[in-house]
């Protein structure tokens, strides 16, 4: 978990001031949404996928990697950020002869990577943070607060479904502010929603609706709003709503003969629910490069400052 110190980067302060700080990328596995999270980087190469002897790396970004070989499709072109945080590693247990501290659970890697981010702050010039993916991070909650070692329950011996609940949108909320206050942008990465018949075999179980009633209590409740909570499917914490900036659908469409075609769709704000200031400016599709349409935004923006 080492650092690279980055170089400044070139956008004045206005300027980035006029741009998304945080992003939501949301699409299936194998998307891509990995690299088109890495086009947000000054030093992501023009051509990414011709071979190179020399690695590139991304100065100005910082990954949190919380799936196994999250970063192997950047890896596959010589590509890497300049700092990752293995949550998926230190969670791992040593092997037999192994010299590794591993985290007790979730909550200690979590705030080890909130140390992490400060080291980044104040040491170097890490402009990006980019957690791969939060549906993950979710997921591991639901498993330790709803279903495992830290899950509340009642004088009964039942499971206590509501504070189970709010214990996880707790952390969640934790984790956000440690991305806010670090004063870096940043972007989850997250999987889509379920389909609507995954939806409607949830609505079915009994044991679902309960937990669907104690997520809405702490969605509305005050100090939830706009926070990440996750969007309880019945199995796992599949999508997230984070409060975020812009929001882009990634899609990867393959055609006979041609290469695969990457496009995005703005969504929006709030975790791609309602809408942001940026969404008149970037069209219903636009080409899966973030760095691209930050230049669209900017063009845009100057105009208006201009007229």
């Amino acid at each position: 978990m080492g650092y690279t110190p980055g170089a400044c980067l070139s956008h004045s302060s206005s300027r980035i001031d006029a741009l998304p700080k945080s992003l939501l990328i949301y699409g299936q596995q194998g998307a891509g949404k990995t690299t088109l999270a890495a086009t947000a980087s000054e030093f992501y190469p023009e051509n990414p996928h011709e071979k190179r002897a020399e690695p590139i790396i991304l100065k100005d970004m910082m990954w949190l990697q919380a799936d196994s070989n999250g970063l192997a499709s950047l890896a596959a072109w010589n590509i890497f950020p300049a700092a990752t945080f293995d949550l998926y590693g230190v969670l791992r247990p040593a092997r037999p002869g192994e010299k590794k501290i591993a985290a007790g659970d979730l909550d200690e890697a979590v705030n080890w990577f909130a140390q992490e981010l400060e080291y980044a702050r104040n040491k170097f010039n890490i402009k990006w943070i980019v957690i791969d993916t939060l549906s993950t991070i979710c997921l591991e909650y639901e498993l330790l607060y709803i279903r495992g070692a830290k899950c509340p329950v009642s004088e009964r011996g039942n499971i206590d479904v509501r504070t189970a609940w709010t214990l996880l949108a707790n952390r969640l909320t934790s984790f956000r502010r440690n991305l806010i206050m670090s004063g870096m942008r940043y972007m989850y990465l997250a999987h889509p929603t379920l389909n609507n018949a995954e939806v409607e075999a949830s609505n079915a179980r009994p044991e679902d609706r309960a937990e669907k009633r104690a997520r809405a209590v702490i969605a509305t409740s005050s100090g939830y709003n706009n926070d990440i909570v996750p969007m309880i499917t019945g199995k796992t914490a599949k999508y997230v709503n984070g409060e975020v900036d812009l929001g882009l659908w990634l899609e990867a469409t393959e055609n006979p003969g041609n290469p695969i075609q990457y496009v995005v769709y703005p969504q929006g704000g709030n975790g791609a629910q309602g809408k942001s200031r940026y969404i008149d400016i970037l069209g219903r599709k636009e080409p899966a490069n973030i760095r691209q349409m930050e230049k669209k935004i900017l063009t845009h923006m100057q105009g208006e400052t201009n007229g």
